[in-house]
């Protein structure tokens, strides 16, 4: 049986990807308008003097941890995207630590310490490409503005499958979902079995992105790309072999 302890966790909204610190000019109290919020670095896995190559520490604004957390557990996160005015999911922490809180020197925070109250495997965690919105799993806001939710590995299991299926639109590499795969499995106990049109996504984009990169610098693909429209065929030849587009 599966117990390993959910919950989303809200953090306040950061465009950089939460890997660079940043000041909420809209934050609703006037010391978050002075300083960069703790969780600004919650996905920059590379932190001086702090993250190692097994580890990465971030941080949640809550007024107490959850008790009921257990080492080991998984931390969603939350936030509403000031720019498109939803919620959103945006990414995950597997086989987290609830720890004491560490102060890290750090220039712009307050007192230039960046606080870390958390602790995470950092191959199973990661920033998610494509941000889930949540107005399909809540008609209400998923977390308080300050602290978490409890939830259960239901929820976080499909968080995940969803993650995927957008990916899988949008053209997912191999090392996106190998990743998403392996946390999958941390978080359900299960093994993810790959369908066979999902296999064959992913061999052709690893052949597209070889072509392309050896044959088209960044700026031809995307003159390429500017240059698509909706009438375009759906299938395309590319060194003598069909793909879909």
């Amino acid at each position: 049986m599966n117990n390993k302890t959910v919950i989303v966790a809200n953090i306040t909204w950061n465009p950089t990807g939460w890997r660079n610190s940043y000041i909420n000019p809209h934050a609703g109290h006037s010391y978050a308008r002075m300083y960069p919020g703790h969780e600004s670095l919650n996905f920059k896995f590379d932190k001086k003097d702090l993250d190692t190559n097994r580890l990465i520490y971030g941080f949640v604004q809550w007024t107490n941890p959850p008790v009921k957390f257990e080492d080991g557990g998984i931390i969603l996160f939350y936030t509403k995207n000031l720019d498109m005015n939803r919620g959103e999911i945006v990414g995950i922490y597997c086989n987290t630590k609830i720890i004491e809180t560490i102060q890290t020197p750090w220039n712009s925070f307050e007192n230039d310490k960046l606080l870390s109250n958390i602790e995470a495997q950092k191959d199973l965690s990661m920033l998610f490409p494509i941000s889930l919105a949540t107005d399909k799993y809540s008609k209400s806001r998923l977390v308080p503005q300050v602290g978490y939710t409890y939830k259960d590995i239901n929820f976080a299991e499909q968080m995940i499958l969803d993650e995927v299926d957008e990916l899988s639109k949008s053209g997912m590499q191999f090392q996106e979902f190998d990743k998403l795969k392996r946390i999958y499995e941390y978080v359900t106990g299960k093994e993810y079995i790959l369908d066979d049109k999902r296999k064959t996504d992913l061999t052709e984009q690893d052949e597209l992105d070889s072509f392309f990169s050896k044959n088209r610098n960044k700026a031809e693909i995307i003159a390429e790309l500017k240059k698509l429209k909706e009438t375009d065929p759906e299938l395309i030849e590319v060194n003598n072999k069909t793909y879909s587009r």
